[in-house]
């Protein structure tokens, strides 16, 4: 009769600011960790040199780096798979930063949109390109070399979460209302292919609730977490 968090325990606790936090990223090699939220910094701490503190800590109790650019809060953050060094955030204030961990302060890259953007992701093995999730309802595969959008899909409804699968070849793109959109990738080209319903089958979310997180198990199957505790 154990609770399934019967053996957790905390490990270590570290300050992120006084504001609430939305999103954190370990990078994919588990170096760096990422945090964001309500006051719009974006902090990074190095994660696992255990020789230089003590056994029971993973993180330094400060970050390493902290980028205050956005002006709203961030809402989502997504690491680079080839190049951990490289990570995307954006927000409510509509922008799409590019952060390098080699430099301290200033933005590799900012892209503006005329809407909140509400997700974004990195191809899988990609450091070029990148799609984004926003308020308008619109997916964009979006080239960091050109800064430009290079292919784009009008959704259904709002846009919460977005992830690539792990070759690259399928996007799938979390809704408000508990249904997630299949886009295939090729040549750089989006293709709608189907849509899977996420929404309890009756009760008081029956209507659906939005896809919160989206997790790739594999190229077939994926995880889909939903803002009705499902």
């Amino acid at each position: 009769n154990k609770t399934d968090y019967y053996y957790s325990c905390l490990e270590q606790e570290v300050q992120s600011g006084t504001s609430a936090i939305w999103v954190a990223r370990f990078s994919p090699d588990g170096s760096y960790f990422a945090t964001s939220g309500e006051d719009g910094i974006v902090r990074v701490w190095e994660v696992g040199n255990f020789k230089s503190r003590p056994a029971e800590q993973l993180f330094d109790s400060k970050p390493m780096r902290e980028y205050a650019l956005h002006t709203k809060d961030v809402l989502d953050l997504s690491w680079c798979y080839s190049n951990p060094c490289l990570l995307l955030s954006v927000g409510l204030d509509c922008r799409i930063v590019l952060w390098n961990l080699n430099k301290p302060t200033c933005p590799e890259k900012i892209f503006l949109l005329s809407e909140p953007v509400t997700s974004v992701c990195f191809m899988s093995d990609s450091a070029e390109y990148f799609a984004t999730g926003s308020c308008d309802m619109i997916v964009r595969l979006w080239s960091l070399s050109s800064q430009s959008i290079v292919d784009w899909q009008k959704t259904s409804d709002i846009i919460t979460s977005v992830k690539f699968s792990p070759d690259g070849e399928n996007l799938l793109v979390g809704l408000y209302k508990g249904v997630c959109s299949v886009y295939g990738q090729k040549n750089l080209k989006l293709n709608f292919r189907s849509f899977v319903s996420c929404k309890n089958a009756s009760g008081q979310y029956s209507n659906g609730r939005k896809v919160t997180g989206i997790y790739f198990k594999n190229n077939k199957e994926a995880l889909v977490t939903t803002a009705d505790s499902r």
